[in-house]
């Protein structure tokens, strides 16, 4: 969703493009009024678009070219405009990214090579740069993994990033600098934890285990640490969530 709340911004994973569609006041979608396509080679893989908050500005990842579109947005034309494109470490994988509440920092998690990107940027976003990559693994584990997806808690005290084959959330704590501490890392109680999601309160961390068909809660401990709270709803294949107010 645009920040004004009146387009649609949709990644297309498959066809490695981006498409823009108008909405009426009432939120039917209308005609597309842009089309990037960045598949010419057949390899690119769009996962996401998102604002970045408090900026005229938003972001792609480019799964399958290892890279980052940054874009303004032009409302009498309903269409994207490319501001620059950032490469990311080869065989990265660009996946889903998050934004720090209170500064201009933003974090990638890698989906081949199961790390977290920490990128800074100025505010006319001409200037984007690495200042930390770091794994989502213990040193220890060698098995096949694919890092899923990111969320950095509203105060901007934590972040969270969910392993699909380690089959756990790995916590950070953020550094006054923006870069990222280790805290830990938990079991998600099942398998595949594709997309999780934190409550607005900062109190719960809600995970959808995709092959395990189950969701399950964890509590969010003062220290950043992940605590089991025995609360999980079976649901066959949970791929995504969001919570709603109400």
């Amino acid at each position: 969703m645009s920040d004004g709340g009146d387009h649609v911004l949709t990644a297309n994973y498959g066809g490695g493009s981006l498409i823009v569609h108008k909405l009426t006041h009432r939120g039917s979608i209308l005609k597309e009024t842009d089309f990037k396509d960045y598949n010419a080679s057949g390899s690119s893989h769009i996962h996401t678009i998102r604002h970045i908050p408090g900026t005229p500005y938003y972001i792609a990842a480019d799964l399958g070219l290892d890279r980052l579109y940054v874009y303004t947005f032009d409302r009498q034309t309903s269409q994207l405009m490319p501001q620059q494109t950032v490469d990311v470490p080869q065989n990265s994988g660009p996946r889903h990214i998050a934004f720090h509440p209170h500064g201009n920092v933003l974090y990638v998690v890698s989906e081949f090579r199961s790390t977290i990107l920490v990128y800074a940027y100025d505010d006319a976003m001409t200037n984007m740069h690495l200042l930390q990559e770091l794994s989502t693994l213990p040193r220890d584990f060698r098995q096949e993994n694919y890092g899923a997806d990111i969320h950095v808690t509203p105060s901007g005290k934590y972040v969270y990033v969910s392993n699909r084959g380690h089959h756990s959330i790995t916590g950070y704590k953020v550094l006054a600098n923006g870069k990222l501490a280790i805290i830990g890392y938990t079991s998600t109680q099942g398998k595949w934890p594709r997309n999780f999601t934190i409550t607005p309160d900062e109190k719960y961390l809600i995970v959808a285990n995709e092959q395990s068909n189950h969701i399950v809660v964890m509590k969010i401990l003062h220290d950043g640490h992940l605590q089991y709270t025995q609360h999980q709803f079976n649901l066959n294949k949970p791929v995504c969530l969001q919570v709603m107010p109400v």
